[in-house]
């Protein structure tokens, strides 16, 4: 698949060196060795490299070529769904969500999402409209977009999916138990798949977040997760270089306590991360959280010795030994150590639900 690997990494830097030296960030973790040997990489050859590479920059010029949106006027398509404005399910400083339904499709719960002008929605450029189009319903793990408007306003209208069980943190947040770790292992897989087709789209989420895993309860009462949240989602294919892109620290000041973002992505001015092995850390904080009701360590303050700090809080929880340390694989500090996204869905735990 056209997902990066880490192990693209040496054969990248035959094929299109790069043309900056960007310095990575890298996270302080004690003066203690770390535990455990950085994950062993398969050999990838260049001829399936190179094929990759150019399925990557097809994908990202038809992603930056998708329309953003349709105007409303004259648009019998827009007309075709009904939003019900009289009682909306949330309403904040800059957009609102009303229940929405579309004869022409039957049953199919919707929302409609409208943005309004103060929110600052370029409707001729913005990425993530392009993502959200782009996207489209092609996923099943993936909440799905029906069709996005824009009035004269530049107010904006966005028609997804509706998700009838709220998000995975209101959830966790509302049932004194945990999750079982049969649900918290098939969420997780929900997750991975949909990471993976963005992965094969070019596209890295950079906010997965239990806040942007919506549930949805279906015919046999099993509830199901869906990935949303594309708002700081980013392109991390260069079609003109061939390589990575890497993204810019945020400011240190920017530090939340709220720990889903992962060490590296804060850091002086002058520093990247790779935002694929941000997003794994994402991806085990947040599976981490679902499980335990527990951050991985206090992001406001961290402590020199993160990575065993973040070990110790994984094996306080009550989850599985397997499911500890499949989740603290996904969260060590040092990305050497961290596990590799190709790695994932190898794993014992992963595959036993």
């Amino acid at each position: 698949m056209p997902f990066y690997q880490r192990s693209w990494n040496s054969v990248l830097g035959e094929l299109a060196p790069k043309v900056s030296n960007r310095r990575l960030r890298t996270v302080p973790v004690g003066d203690q060795p770390l535990e455990g040997e950085p994950p062993q990489l398969q050999e990838v050859p260049k001829a399936r490299v190179s094929y990759t590479r150019q399925m990557l920059k097809d994908h990202v010029d038809d992603l930056l070529a998708t329309k953003c949106c349709y105007p409303i006027k004259g648009n019998e398509k827009f007309l075709s769904y009904q939003i019900q404005r009289d009682e909306p399910m949330f309403h904040g400083k800059f957009s609102a969500i009303y229940a929405c339904t579309n004869k022409q499709m039957g049953d199919v719960a919707m929302i409609a999402r409208i943005y309004n002008s103060d929110a600052n929605i370029n409707v001729e450029k913005e990425l993530f409209l392009k993502m959200l189009r782009y996207i489209g319903r092609d996923h099943p793990c993936i909440i799905g977009t029906m069709d996005i408007f824009a009035d004269d306003d530049r107010n904006v209208y966005i028609i997804q999916e509706f998700a009838n069980n709220g998000n995975a943190y209101d959830y966790v947040q509302m049932n004194e138990n945990v999750v079982s770790e049969k649900q918290l292992c098939r969420w997780a897989q929900s997750i991975y798949k949909a990471m993976s087709y963005l992965g094969d789209v070019s596209i890295s989420h950079r906010s997965i977040q239990p806040k942007h895993m919506l549930l949805k309860v279906v015919d046999n009462s099993e509830i199901i997760t869906k990935l949303t949240g594309f708002r700081d989602a980013v392109i991390y294919w260069d079609p003109d270089a061939y390589d990575l892109v890497d993204c810019a620290c945020l400011p240190i000041s920017k530090r939340s306590h709220v720990g889903f973002e992962a060490p590296e992505v804060f850091g002086e001015y002058n520093e990247y991360f790779n935002p694929h092995e941000a997003d794994v850390w994402s991806f085990g904080a947040t599976i981490f959280f679902i499980g335990s009701k527990t951050f991985p360590f206090n992001m406001q303050n961290p402590e020199p010795n993160m990575d065993s700090v973040i070990r110790e809080n994984v094996e306080r929880s009550s989850l599985s030994q397997p499911a500890k340390n499949w989740l603290y694989g996904l969260m060590r500090a040092d990305t050497k150590f961290r596990i590799p996204f190709e790695s994932i869905a190898s794993d014992t735990w992963f595959k036993s639900f």
